[in-house]
């Protein structure tokens, strides 16, 4: 007779585009040889920055830098395959040999434990701006009743630049929002609302309660105040945030508890 023995799986593998790790059942950032493309040219940046491939936004903080570096390449006005000055590659370079590191943030795939499965559900988001950029992250806060367990897992997070010009042909009546952080919190707040929106409809988990957190308190006397008349860009983003959220759900949180800060 043969003895077959058992097959083992792969020591990690893919799922959906993104890494997964058979052995500890945790989804990573797939990251391959990109420490070693050659970037020169504002062509060969945005090729390697869009390569991270980070459908969970766990590493989205250093997505960010890296598209912060290219907004930089592009305000240079260079040619698409122009080699770009050392004064930008230099520090780019730095953040690439970095990009190994991402291979070590691992993620769990279950976003539960047995012990929780059929825990009381909560959603927790939490919203904050720079001058440089914006962002938001979730988290799944898990409670059995009655009792002091409690279980928080990460969910989703996302994060954008703020751009040079928002609109290339703007309106007379809308102002520049780059001297206004405000406007840039409330950029974040819109953007915090849009992400409740998608994981209501998408992740599966039927939620008993939903917190909206941000470090703004102007931002959230703007969502609350119902009676006041808002210039153009404020107006439409107020307005898409009470069309996703609650009101009543808005909190503010101090900016050192801030986890998206």
């Amino acid at each position: 007779f043969i003895q077959c023995k058992p097959s083992q799986p792969p020591a990690a593998g893919k799922i959906l585009g993104a890494g997964y790790d058979h052995s500890s059942d945790s989804l990573f950032v797939r990251v391959t040889d990109k420490a070693k493309i050659q970037v020169k040219t504002q062509r060969d940046m945005l090729r390697l920055v869009h390569s991270v491939f980070d459908p969970l936004g766990m590493c989205s903080p250093y997505v960010l830098k890296g598209r912060m570096f290219y907004q930089m390449a592009n305000s240079a006005k260079l040619g698409w395959d122009t080699e770009l000055p050392q004064e930008i590659l230099e520090p780019f370079a730095k953040w690439q040999s970095t990009i190994d590191n991402l291979k070590d943030l691992k993620l769990p795939r279950w976003y539960s434990t047995p012990e929780f499965k059929d825990a009381k559900n909560e959603l927790a988001i939490f919203s904050d701006a720079s001058s440089e950029g914006y962002g938001c992250v979730a988290y799944l806060r898990q409670y059995i009743p009655d009792t002091d367990k409690v279980h928080v897992a990460y969910l989703f997070s996302k994060s954008h630049v703020v751009p040079t010009n928002m609109h290339k042909s703007p309106l007379p009546d809308q102002e520049d929002h780059l001297d206004s952080i405000p406007r840039l919190e409330l950029n974040a707040a819109r953007l915090a609302a849009m992400v409740r929106d998608l994981l209501i409809r998408e992740c599966g988990i039927e939620f008993q309660r939903i917190y909206m957190f941000s470090d703004s308190i102007t931002v959230l006397n703007w969502i609350c105040d119902l009676d006041r008349k808002f210039k153009t860009f404020e107006n439409f983003r107020v307005k898409k945030i009470r069309c996703l959220t609650n009101v009543a759900d808005w909190r503010h949180v101090p900016s050192l508890d801030n986890p998206a800060d």
